[in-house]
Protein backbone atom coordinates (compact mmCIF):
# COMPACT_ATOMS: atom_id res chain seq x y z
CA UNK A 1 0.00 0.00 0.00
CA UNK A 2 1.17 3.45 -1.07
CA UNK A 3 -0.02 6.64 0.01
CA UNK A 4 1.45 9.94 -1.61
CA UNK A 5 0.93 12.94 -0.04
CA UNK A 6 2.69 16.78 0.30
CA UNK A 7 5.02 15.32 2.96
CA UNK A 8 6.40 12.43 0.77
CA UNK A 9 5.74 8.53 0.22
CA UNK A 10 4.43 6.77 2.77
CA UNK A 11 4.90 2.38 2.09
CA UNK A 12 3.59 -0.31 4.28
CA UNK A 13 6.73 -2.18 6.24
CA UNK A 14 7.03 -5.27 7.32
CA UNK A 15 7.20 -5.55 11.19
CA UNK A 16 10.27 -8.22 12.36
CA UNK A 17 11.99 -8.99 15.40
CA UNK A 18 15.75 -8.21 15.63
CA UNK A 19 15.99 -12.01 15.72
CA UNK A 20 13.79 -12.24 12.12
CA UNK A 21 16.33 -9.59 10.58
CA UNK A 22 19.57 -11.35 11.98
CA UNK A 23 18.17 -14.68 9.98
CA UNK A 24 17.23 -12.66 6.57
CA UNK A 25 20.30 -10.78 6.68
CA UNK A 26 22.46 -14.16 7.08
CA UNK A 27 20.21 -15.91 4.47
CA UNK A 28 21.62 -13.26 1.99
CA UNK A 29 25.10 -13.45 2.84
CA UNK A 30 25.09 -17.56 2.63
CA UNK A 31 22.97 -17.22 -0.80
CA UNK A 32 25.84 -14.97 -1.89
CA UNK A 33 28.63 -16.77 -0.56
CA UNK A 34 27.34 -20.19 -1.80
CA UNK A 35 26.94 -18.72 -5.51
CA UNK A 36 30.06 -17.91 -5.00
CA UNK A 37 31.69 -21.33 -3.72
CA UNK A 38 29.35 -23.36 -6.60
CA UNK A 39 29.55 -20.75 -9.13
CA UNK A 40 29.77 -23.55 -12.44
CA UNK A 41 27.96 -26.41 -10.56
CA UNK A 42 24.35 -26.12 -11.31
CA UNK A 43 23.17 -28.83 -8.85
CA UNK A 44 24.92 -27.19 -5.77
CA UNK A 45 23.99 -23.96 -6.83
CA UNK A 46 20.19 -24.97 -6.49
CA UNK A 47 20.67 -26.93 -3.22
CA UNK A 48 21.87 -23.79 -1.86
CA UNK A 49 19.43 -21.69 -2.92
CA UNK A 50 16.75 -24.30 -1.72
CA UNK A 51 18.03 -24.10 1.63
CA UNK A 52 17.91 -20.43 1.33
CA UNK A 53 14.91 -20.09 0.36
CA UNK A 54 13.52 -22.20 3.06
CA UNK A 55 14.88 -20.16 5.70
CA UNK A 56 13.30 -16.99 3.99
CA UNK A 57 10.28 -18.87 4.15
CA UNK A 58 10.43 -19.79 7.58
CA UNK A 59 10.93 -15.93 8.38
CA UNK A 60 8.60 -13.89 6.18
CA UNK A 61 7.29 -11.49 8.43
CA UNK A 62 3.42 -11.39 8.57
CA UNK A 63 2.97 -8.62 10.69
CA UNK A 64 2.65 -5.25 8.49
CA UNK A 65 2.72 -1.82 9.93
CA UNK A 66 -0.19 -0.20 7.36
CA UNK A 67 0.11 3.89 6.59
CA UNK A 68 -3.14 4.92 7.00
CA UNK A 69 -4.72 8.52 6.73
CA UNK A 70 -5.19 10.48 9.96
CA UNK A 71 -6.64 13.88 10.90
CA UNK A 72 -3.38 15.37 10.54
CA UNK A 73 -1.32 13.68 8.10
CA UNK A 74 -0.01 10.05 7.58
CA UNK A 75 0.35 7.98 10.33
CA UNK A 76 2.38 4.62 10.70
CA UNK A 77 4.30 2.69 7.84
CA UNK A 78 7.69 3.98 6.54
CA UNK A 79 8.19 7.43 4.85
CA UNK A 80 10.59 8.46 2.30
CA UNK A 81 10.52 12.48 2.20
CA UNK A 82 10.06 14.64 -1.13
CA UNK A 83 13.62 16.35 -0.24
CA UNK A 84 15.60 12.66 0.07
CA UNK A 85 13.18 11.15 -3.58
CA UNK A 86 14.38 14.39 -5.28
CA UNK A 87 17.88 13.90 -4.56
CA UNK A 88 18.24 10.73 -5.32
CA UNK A 89 16.46 10.99 -8.43
CA UNK A 90 18.21 13.53 -9.09
CA UNK A 91 21.94 12.09 -8.76
CA UNK A 92 20.88 8.61 -9.99
CA UNK A 93 19.62 10.44 -13.92
CA UNK A 94 22.56 12.90 -13.58
CA UNK A 95 25.26 10.14 -12.93
CA UNK A 96 23.51 6.79 -14.56
CA UNK A 97 24.06 8.92 -18.00
CA UNK A 98 27.60 9.00 -16.97
CA UNK A 99 28.20 5.76 -15.99
CA UNK A 100 26.33 4.34 -18.95
CA UNK A 101 28.62 6.08 -21.08
CA UNK A 102 31.91 4.45 -19.24
CA UNK A 103 30.20 1.42 -19.23
CA UNK A 104 29.82 1.32 -23.14
CA UNK A 105 33.50 2.69 -24.04
CA UNK A 106 34.91 -0.16 -22.05
CA UNK A 107 32.92 -2.61 -23.63
CA UNK A 108 33.60 -1.14 -27.36
CA UNK A 109 37.08 -1.15 -25.99
CA UNK A 110 37.20 -4.68 -26.47
CA UNK A 111 38.58 -5.36 -29.90
CA UNK A 112 35.89 -7.16 -32.28
CA UNK A 113 38.59 -10.55 -32.39
CA UNK A 114 37.83 -11.45 -28.78
CA UNK A 115 33.99 -12.37 -29.76
CA UNK A 116 35.42 -13.71 -33.02
CA UNK A 117 37.44 -15.86 -31.34
CA UNK A 118 34.93 -17.06 -28.33
CA UNK A 119 31.81 -17.51 -31.09
CA UNK A 120 34.74 -20.12 -32.69
CA UNK A 121 34.57 -21.78 -29.89
CA UNK A 122 31.39 -22.37 -29.56
CA UNK A 123 30.84 -20.32 -26.57
CA UNK A 124 27.93 -18.46 -26.15
CA UNK A 125 26.88 -14.91 -25.80
CA UNK A 126 26.83 -15.13 -21.92
CA UNK A 127 29.95 -17.36 -21.49
CA UNK A 128 31.70 -14.75 -23.62
CA UNK A 129 30.50 -11.32 -21.59
CA UNK A 130 31.20 -13.23 -18.32
CA UNK A 131 34.54 -14.62 -19.30
CA UNK A 132 36.07 -12.95 -22.64
CA UNK A 133 34.85 -9.46 -22.45
CA UNK A 134 33.48 -8.05 -19.06
CA UNK A 135 37.72 -9.04 -17.57
CA UNK A 136 38.97 -7.23 -20.03
CA UNK A 137 36.31 -3.96 -19.96
CA UNK A 138 37.06 -3.64 -16.39
CA UNK A 139 40.62 -2.29 -16.90
CA UNK A 140 39.29 0.71 -18.92
CA UNK A 141 35.80 1.13 -16.65
CA UNK A 142 37.10 1.24 -13.36
CA UNK A 143 39.61 4.31 -13.69
CA UNK A 144 36.82 6.48 -15.19
CA UNK A 145 34.20 4.66 -12.54
CA UNK A 146 36.69 5.78 -9.42
CA UNK A 147 36.16 9.32 -10.78
CA UNK A 148 32.60 9.24 -11.05
CA UNK A 149 31.75 7.56 -7.60
CA UNK A 150 34.08 10.50 -6.16
CA UNK A 151 32.44 13.02 -7.85
CA UNK A 152 29.24 11.88 -7.37
CA UNK A 153 29.70 12.23 -3.04
CA UNK A 154 30.85 15.38 -3.66
CA UNK A 155 27.46 16.68 -5.97
CA UNK A 156 25.33 14.87 -2.94
CA UNK A 157 26.25 18.26 -1.20
CA UNK A 158 23.56 19.66 -3.19
CA UNK A 159 20.90 18.05 -1.10
CA UNK A 160 20.77 21.54 0.64
CA UNK A 161 19.49 22.99 -2.56
CA UNK A 162 16.10 20.97 -2.46
CA UNK A 163 16.26 21.22 1.53
CA UNK A 164 17.59 17.62 2.96
CA UNK A 165 18.90 18.43 5.83
CA UNK A 166 22.88 16.72 4.76
CA UNK A 167 26.14 17.62 6.26
CA UNK A 168 26.03 21.03 3.99
CA UNK A 169 23.22 22.12 5.61
CA UNK A 170 24.13 21.14 9.26
CA UNK A 171 27.08 22.17 9.00
CA UNK A 172 25.88 26.21 7.71
CA UNK A 173 23.19 25.72 10.78
CA UNK A 174 25.77 25.17 13.78
CA UNK A 175 27.79 27.89 11.29
CA UNK A 176 24.81 30.33 11.60
CA UNK A 177 24.62 29.79 15.46
CA UNK A 178 28.17 29.65 16.40
CA UNK A 179 29.67 31.77 14.36
CA UNK A 180 32.91 28.97 14.71
CA UNK A 181 33.47 29.35 10.62
CA UNK A 182 36.57 27.58 10.15
CA UNK A 183 35.68 24.79 12.47
CA UNK A 184 32.35 24.16 10.51
CA UNK A 185 34.19 23.87 7.19
CA UNK A 186 36.91 21.87 8.78
CA UNK A 187 34.41 19.27 10.02
CA UNK A 188 32.76 19.62 6.50
CA UNK A 189 35.84 19.02 4.65
CA UNK A 190 37.16 16.40 6.32
CA UNK A 191 34.12 14.30 6.24
CA UNK A 192 34.41 14.52 2.17
CA UNK A 193 37.86 14.06 2.55
CA UNK A 194 37.83 10.95 4.51
CA UNK A 195 35.05 9.83 1.97
CA UNK A 196 36.70 10.26 -0.92
CA UNK A 197 40.19 8.54 0.50
CA UNK A 198 38.22 5.55 1.36
CA UNK A 199 36.42 5.64 -2.20
CA UNK A 200 39.95 5.35 -3.91
CA UNK A 201 41.70 2.64 -1.52
CA UNK A 202 38.96 0.51 -2.32
CA UNK A 203 38.68 1.23 -6.18
CA UNK A 204 42.41 1.59 -6.26
CA UNK A 205 42.11 -2.28 -4.78
CA UNK A 206 39.53 -3.13 -7.18
CA UNK A 207 41.78 -1.81 -10.32
CA UNK A 208 44.74 -3.58 -9.19
CA UNK A 209 42.58 -6.97 -8.85
CA UNK A 210 41.38 -6.53 -12.75
CA UNK A 211 44.46 -5.15 -14.04
CA UNK A 212 46.69 -7.91 -16.02
CA UNK A 213 48.96 -10.00 -14.20
CA UNK A 214 52.64 -9.74 -15.72
CA UNK A 215 55.46 -11.09 -14.77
Amino acid sequence: ILLLSNGGLAFAKPLMTAPEAGVLIVSMLVLFAAALLVRGHRAGALAAAAVVSAALWLYVPDRWDVPVVGLFGINGGGTVSVEWASLVGALTLYSGVYCAEIVRSGLLAVHRGQWEASHALSLTRGQTLRRIVIPQSLRVIVPPYTSLVMNTLKNSSLAVAVGYPDIVSIGTTSLNQTGQAIECIAIIAAVYLSLNILTAAVMGNVNRLVQLQER
